[in-house]
């Protein structure tokens, strides 16, 4: 054999490894990623991190919206394949029709620990829920989690929530517009709470969540009908890695410090310092009942549906 013909050889012998190398790995399949930037997406971040999602077998990007109604509107158009967002856009959307399905928990409320409250200026004179009467307040979406409960909790307090205006404001932006006078109150949830209590420049004048209940899926991740009915298998495999990481996260929050503070910009001892977020490691519709109950009885939804039929079924 001369050289030529060597040199022929061991490229062919090459190239035909490289496709049997590439015969026996799975092509990666790609899941595009969407929420916003709280400390509920800290297991996703970890699961990133770890490189957990590569290693079953799905090439993850993560993008972040301002908001759940953002991330919902992503999600039915097509242009994310599955989101994270507060129960009431997904609850709401469900009630209209749209073919929303929860895929994996997310984050907790635990009243006995908020992780989101209802803030005004540390030197406000609004004391009781019957002092928003006529004022704008802000919450990140009308219709969202926040906003509908904020609802809850005044009429709870005797005060009338229809008296009231709401707007529509990103947690970055709420300490800015409560100095300017923009509005007079707003919800905050960690790691922005965190960070504008340790400010001093605002107090808390309720828990608005609590008014619901002290136990609730503030959060999941969700996708279409159609996504899920084509994609099981892919949905299946996110699920279980999100399981896996959140169940991580809720025993070492030390370590995921400086994961959150990177991705959202916030101060590492603010956020140690905050209550951070217990994850629910399985869909209970036992924690998303009280949620479709008081959404119907501010008319978001025409009526109440069973949350077991919310959850798909992965197994």
């Amino acid at each position: 054999m001369n050289r030529k013909q060597a040199l022929l050889t061991g490229a062919f012998v090459a190239a035909t490894a490289g496709r049997g190398l590439a015969q026996t790995t799975p092509a990666l399949t790609p899941v595009r990623l969407a929420s916003t930037a709280n400390d509920d997406v800290t297991a996703a971040l970890y699961a990133i991190q770890q490189d957990a999602f590569r290693k079953a077998g799905l090439d993850v990007t993560l993008s972040t919206l301002n908001s759940g109604s953002a991330i919902s509107s992503a999600v039915a158009g097509g242009a994310v394949d599955i989101g994270r967002s507060s129960m009431l856009p997904l609850i709401a959307a469900r009630g209209k029709g749209i073919g929303f399905m929860l895929v994996a928990p997310s984050g907790l409320y635990l009243g006995s620990a908020p992780d989101s409250a209802l803030v005004v200026p540390a030197k406000s004179p609004l004391r009781t829920a019957k002092d928003l009467e006529g004022k704008t307040i802000s919450c990140p979406a009308l219709g969202d989690l926040d906003n509908l409960s904020l609802r809850n909790w005044i009429d709870a307090n005797g005060a009338n929530s229809k008296l009231v205006q709401y707007i529509e404001m990103p947690g970055s932006a709420v300490v800015a517009e409560l100095a300017s006078g923009h509005v007079v109150a707003g919800t905050l949830q960690n790691p922005y709470l965190a960070q504008a209590l340790k400010g001093g420049t605002v107090r808390v004048l309720g828990y608005h969540l609590s008014s619901i209940g002290t136990r609730l899926m503030q959060s999941a991740w969700f996708s279409t009908a159609d996504y899920l009915g084509k994609n099981a298998a892919v949905v299946r495999s996110f699920a279980q890695v999100m399981q896996a990481a959140s169940a991580y996260c809720n025993t070492h929050q030390a370590q995921t410090v400086e994961l959150l503070a990177s991705f959202t910009k916030m101060d590492p001892v603010t956020i140690a310092a905050m209550s951070r977020t217990e994850f629910a490691t399985s869909l209970d519709p036992g924690l998303i009942q009280p949620l479709i109950d008081v959404a119907a009885k501010y008319k978001v939804i025409e009526a109440r549906f069973e949350a077991r039929d919310f959850i798909a079924r992965l197994a």
